[in-house]
């Protein structure tokens, strides 16, 4: 992958996890240096050098504003110019796959503060750097992520032409992390980018902003890619249930009945006979009921009967008989039944269930083949 690329591609600037970028740099230097010895000596009409074996990284920036929130170039800085510091800088996108460079034991040896007259008060950092630059390859963008993952299963894995036999060092910058569990984060490595073995562990992430650089021995594989695991948080799930079943009964049945009843039956027998036997009955039924439940209804039925019957005979014998008969009946019955119930059964329950969150992280991986 090569190519040209201009200040937006410059995306990454991280210091122990500090995202300095932030602060809006003007400017960003850093060199490699291979360090001479003059071998020239007597006789010599030109000046000689000999490399010695040692090299020398050189960083600088210049024009970043002063800023004092969380996370920032002051918190970064601010006092801490004793603290041997991992930097990784990608200028050629946050973007895996893109080129990165790391530098190990990085000293922020002067931290100032700027002011101006009519202009934003600005702060600049000298550096200087007592160990090495690696250059490798971008395995995850500085990016935010909230849920386990691999970037070799996502289908982003990388590609390093060709297997290695010297090793490699990993570069983990993780700028923030929230969550309830810490995360185990590893670089991975393949023959074919599809059967992964865990090629480095960084030490388990349960804070940020922090750094870490890890190197390891030996073959690596071709392909390459990150692994984050280890999110998840306790969610307990509830519920509730009420019912009220109230009910009521009434019912009223009054039920009167008359039947009176007369009969006069003079009979007077003579011969030749005659009889006459009017006959009357009237009937009327009253019945009355009523029920709450909660609905109402109520009938009314009285009823009342007469019956009069009276007869007359004549014959040569006459004989008179009259009889009467009465028989009023008056019956009420009256029945009420209430009957309430009420029930109310609320029911929680709470069901803990290891997901997938809440939690974020923001980070950014790298690897060095050797």
């Amino acid at each position: 992958m090569s190519g040209k690329y201009g200040s937006v591609s410059f995306s990454v600037l991280l210091v122990d996890g500090f995202d300095l970028l932030s602060a809006k740099l003007k400017n960003w230097t850093h060199k490699d240096e291979a360090q001479q010895e003059a071998s020239h000596g007597l006789g010599d009409l030109w000046e000689e050098a000999t490399p010695t074996g040692m090299r020398k990284a050189t960083i600088s920036q210049a024009g970043a504003f002063f800023d004092d929130a969380v996370g920032s170039i002051h918190e970064a800085w601010n006092g801490r110019q004793g603290d041997v510091r991992i930097l990784c800088v990608a200028w050629a996108g946050n973007v895996i796959g893109r080129l990165f460079r790391g530098f190990v034991g990085v000293y922020g040896q002067a931290y100032e503060v700027l002011g101006k007259l009519a202009g934003l008060t600005n702060a600049n950092v000298t550096y200087t750097v007592t160990g090495r630059a690696e250059e490798g390859l971008v395995l995850q963008e500085h990016a935010t992520r909230t849920h386990n993952w691999n970037t070799g299963a996502e289908g982003t894995k990388v590609d390093g032409a060709a297997a290695s036999s010297a090793g490699g060092v990993g570069y983990l910058q993780v700028s923030d992390f929230d969550g309830e569990n810490s995360l185990l984060c590893k670089i991975q490595h393949s023959a074919d980018g599809f059967a992964w073995v865990d090629l480095i562990t960084f030490t388990v992430v349960a804070h940020g902003p922090q750094a870490q650089r890890v190197a390891v021995a030996g073959a690596v594989s071709r392909y390459t890619c990150f692994e984050c695991t280890g999110f998840g948080a306790i969610s307990a799930s509830s519920s509730a249930s009420a019912s009220v079943s109230p009910s009521a009964s009434t019912s009223l049945s009054p039920s009167a009945s008359t039947s009176p009843s007369a009969s006069t039956s003079p009979s007077t027998s003579r011969s030749p006979s005659a009889s006459v036997s009017p006959s009357s009955s009237a009937s009327t039924s009253l019945s009355a009921s009523a029920s709450i439940s909660p609905s109402a209804s109520t009938s009314l039925s009285p009823s009342t009967s007469i019956s009069p019957s009276a007869s007359t005979s004549l014959s040569p014998s006459t004989s008179l008989s009259p009889s009467s008969s009465r028989s009023p009946s008056v019956s009420a019955s009256l029945s009420t039944s209430a009957s309430a119930s009420a029930s109310v059964s609320p029911s929680a329950s709470a069901s803990p269930s290891l997901g997938t969150g809440p939690g974020t992280v923001t980070l950014f991986c790298g690897f060095v083949r050797l």
